[in-house]
């Protein structure tokens, strides 16, 4: 034979236990590779015994099942809106309460007929998905237009809302302005429920509308005229009212309990220059809990049960120099308790006349209506990140922080840094601070408000 043909015999011989080897490689007893879980893909065993019984998987080759595709998963955190200039607002800025301290604010510019609109004030964000975000505002068009209240879903990725109008109210009671201004507050007309489903507002003729975001709709017995920055409490089935006391400096509240549609008021004031603020009704609706008080005077922590209308108990002085709180209070419950909390701003001259900080503080105050005085008392120092924002005379007039509000999802404070932008929380479970999208210009995050955000992981 010719080397040729033995070279070509023995060529396809080997050949021949190579495909042989490679065949039976890859139709063996471990079957075959699923490749997107790793797994041997089931229906490819070719065990010689495994007809015998077929409802039995051979021993060593039973079968695995496949990875199971990831569930995806919600995430609850809050979405933050506010208002990016003390005055004359163009556009809002958003965040997450949970981003970095050098996270940039993108803002929200809104749109009437494709045109912007001239100015924005009190966004109230209720539900986003972390694409769109659903909020309602008032907003002016132009300096021809009054100021209308609108709703809009706001797209997050190209920072636009085109506006809706839900209504044309425009006016705001010159006399509250006038009780609002002497404790620093804002005199507000629109909210939304905690669970963030529902939003109040004023209608064209000032009548307070609850509107869920299904669109059913109710009206509510109290006018703007008369009544003042709306707040949901006691598990949203009560809505808390400003209205202005006899003569129209102070300030006292009512509360409308949606399944009863009565009206619950609570005691005048010991002294009649006194403000009722911030009332709470507890989540057991056993009791309402407010401060009272002045700036020139002291601040009060009261209540009464829900059960003995009309009696009503002072639980203690809350601590600080009356003229020093900054408002708002909060109040709320931790951990089975009655927790109260507010900042304390002192300024001061040094020795060559410079104004600086002598007092920045949060104070933290538990009480019990049962044991009828404050149970807990605790002072926490700014730190010094946050200090250290206020450098200059025009800002330290201002403030350090501002517009503190309680954040349910995360169960933190949360206030406005108005000496340089953005936020500050504080964790008062873990006595922790942190900041948050403070790179934004003075006055970068005023007036906050916070929604829901679910998204989809």
């Amino acid at each position: 034979m010719k080397r040729s043909s033995l070279n070509f015999s023995f060529s396809f011989l080997i050949g021949s236990l190579f495909l042989t080897n490679l065949m039976m490689g890859c139709s063996g007893s471990n079957g075959v590779v699923n490749l997107h879980n790793n797994n041997p893909a089931l229906g490819h065993n070719t065990d010689k015994n495994a007809d015998k019984n077929p409802d039995k998987p051979a021993e060593g080759n039973k079968p695995v099942a496949p990875a199971p595709s990831p569930t995806p998963t919600k995430e609850k955190i809050a979405r933050i809106i506010c208002e990016s200039q003390p005055k004359d607002a163009m556009t809002f800025n958003t965040l997450r309460s949970d981003v970095v301290s050098s996270y940039v604010m993108p803002s929200l510019t809104f749109y009437v007929n494709n045109q912007s609109v001239l100015r924005v004030k009190s966004p109230v964000p209720l539900q986003s998905d972390g694409e769109q975000a659903f909020l309602v505002l008032r907003a002016q068009e132009d300096n021809f237009t009054p100021w209308k209240i609108y709703k809009t879903n706001a797209d997050l990725l190209t920072s636009r809302g085109d506006l809706q109008v839900i209504s044309n109210y425009q006016g705001l009671n010159q006399k509250a302005d006038y009780a609002y201004q002497a404790v620093k507050l804002e005199n507000r007309l629109l909210t939304a429920n905690v669970k963030r489903t529902a939003y109040v507002y004023p209608n064209d003729t000032g009548t307070y509308i609850w509107e869920s975001l299904k669109g059913t709709k109710f009206a509510v017995p109290f006018t703007a005229d008369n009544a003042f920055s709306p707040s949901f409490t006691g598990g949203d089935d009560y809505l808390r009212f400003d209205q202005t006391a006899v003569g129209g400096i102070t300030l006292i509240q009512k509360f409308y309990n949606f399944d009863s549609q009565k009206t619950l008021s609570l005691p005048m004031p010991d002294d009649s220059k006194d403000f009722q603020l911030f009332g709470y009704i507890n989540t057991a609706k056993s009791a309402v809990f407010w401060a009272e008080g002045r700036p020139d005077g002291v601040w009060k922590l009261r209540s009464m049960s829900l059960n003995s209308l009309g009696k009503a108990s002072t639980l203690g002085i809350l601590p600080g120099n009356a003229r020093n709180i900054i408002l708002p209070m909060v109040i709320t419950e931790s951990q089975g308790d009655l927790l109260v909390a507010y900042g304390e701003e002192e300024l001061a001259q040094d020795q060559s006349n410079q104004l600086y900080l002598k007092t920045s503080v949060l104070h933290l105050v538990k009480a019990s209506s049962e044991l009828v005085k404050l149970t807990d008392i605790k002072t926490i120092e700014y730190p010094e990140e946050i200090k250290n924002t206020a450098k200059t005379q025009a800002t330290l007039p201002q403030g350090v922080l501002r517009s503190l509000f309680f954040e349910p999802i995360s169960g933190k404070l949360y206030a406005s840094i108005v000496s340089q932008g953005g936020l500050a929380s504080f964790d008062f479970e873990k006595n922790t601070w942190e900041t948050h999208a403070m790179v934004a210009n003075i006055f970068g995050c005023l007036n906050p408000e916070w929604g829901i955000e679910t998204t989809h992981e």
